[in-house]
């Protein structure tokens, strides 16, 4: 889990919140910034075919709508009551729902229901604005009640809202351990309008908190768009672009590394893609624990290591404890035709388990550089040609280059 991509968005918020009555007296103008901060989000969105931060913006736009039209009057009146209770319910639901949607692009079917409940929370809204917004005796009761509609409703979020927007926060930070994209910005959006119920007495808190949000979206989508380029999506190591830019910056004395899964395509040809991606992926996760260098996608099932200012002591220690924990490593494999009961498993393998366990080595080619000459591309050459030895000498093992290398 990447908690950086939670440190711009909410110190947006923490900066509007903190600094909200001098924003509120330059913003006062424009009180139609939070509409073109959501829909410049969402066209962006739209672009780039990300669907939980094109979602989020059109909801935090909808939203924002609803306040300024219907709570910008003395909160204690019926139809201000009702309005907050729906929106203590449906404001915290259905942007939990967007932001832990599972990935589709945005004209997928599995992005149709999503779309369809987007359409219906539109359709109901403006069907009650266009009746005249009656408040049925249902809805009153429930604006009535402490637990949805506080008394007064001016200073903070009822207990029942406030549990459901704890709630989709919760969800919200499972779905980032786990690596979904619209996760951080789910926590944003939360974050926003939450604290913007809690405290609509204040003056232009509306205005400041839900621009501040756009902006938290569009920083979302600019990390999104990074990562794309940066980031590999398949073992979340850097990629080669961001190794391209750590190449430039080096200097002193460095060590490069590269290093190749043995007999990968036997591996793919055998198995299958999906048995060949879990091995990367596990490749990938020992390499991102992996202490005193960073770790880069090179590509394919080639991976490259930066260390700087060590010892070659220190680093061939590094590594060749990284090679052993690799080769140690066993993937239990499963067949996909499994039963689905454990008793019928045991009578098709006749009491044994059924599970094969696939072992992978590592061959490592390992170059020092030092300065700006012979420059980091010509270490990272010599480091491939050392792999290539090591390879030739029979793979899973690590070899240092020589000046027969350089």
């Amino acid at each position: 889990m990447h908690w950086r991509q939670l440190v711009a968005p909410l110190g947006l918020l923490a900066a509007a919140g903190y600094w909200q009555e001098a924003l509120w007296r330059e913003l006062g103008a424009w009180p139609w910034l939070p509409y073109a901060l959501a829909a410049l989000a969402a066209a962006l969105a739209a672009y780039y075919n990300r669907l939980h931060i094109c979602v989020l913006a059109l909801l935090l736009a909808g939203f924002y709508a609803v306040v300024d039209l219907t709570l910008q009057t003395r909160l204690s009146l019926p139809l201000p009551r009702a309005v907050l209770a729906v929106l203590g319910i449906a404001v915290p639901v259905s942007i939990t729902l967007a932001a832990c949607w599972p990935r589709a692009a945005l004209r997928a079917p599995a992005a149709w229901p999503l779309w369809a409940y987007l359409a219906a929370l539109a359709a109901a809204g403006a069907g009650w604005w266009w009746t005249g917004m009656p408040v049925p005796a249902a809805l009153g009761a429930l604006a009535a009640h402490p637990w949805w509609v506080v008394q007064p409703p001016e200073r903070t979020l009822a207990p029942a809202a406030l549990a459901l927007f704890a709630a989709g926060g919760l969800l919200c930070v499972w779905r980032l351990i786990r690596g979904a994209p619209g996760a951080a910005a789910g926590l944003a959006a939360l974050a926003a309008t939450g604290w913007t119920l809690a405290e609509l007495a204040r003056p232009g808190q509306s205005l400041v908190m839900q621009s501040a949000a756009g902006l938290a979206l569009l920083v979302a989508l600019l990390q999104g768009a990074r990562d794309l380029a940066y980031r590999d999506e398949l073992t979340g190591l850097p990629a080669r672009r961001a190794l391209e830019d750590r190449l430039e910056q080096l200097g002193g004395r460095y060590w490069l590394a590269m290093l190749d899964v043995d007999h990968f395509k036997r591996v793919n040809d055998r198995y299958g893609h999906d048995i060949g991606d879990q091995v990367l992926r596990m490749v990938g996760a020992k390499l991102a624990r992996l202490r005193g260098g960073q770790a880069y996608r090179y590509g394919g099932e080639e991976f490259c290591l930066v260390f700087g200012g060590r010892g070659a002591e220190w680093v061939a220690a590094r590594l060749e404890t990284l090679r052993a924990e690799i080769a140690a490593h066993r993937l239990v494999l499963r067949a996909p035709d499994r039963p689905r009961s454990a008793a019928e498993g045991r009578r098709r393998r006749g009491g044994r388990n059924g599970r094969e366990a696939l072992a992978v080595t590592v061959s490592i080619g390992l170059a020092a550089g030092r300065g700006r000459r012979p420059g980091p591309q010509a270490v990272l050459r010599a480091a491939d040609r050392a792999l290539y030895r090591a390879k030739a000498d029979g793979r899973n093992r690590i070899v240092v280059a020589g000046d027969a290398d350089a």
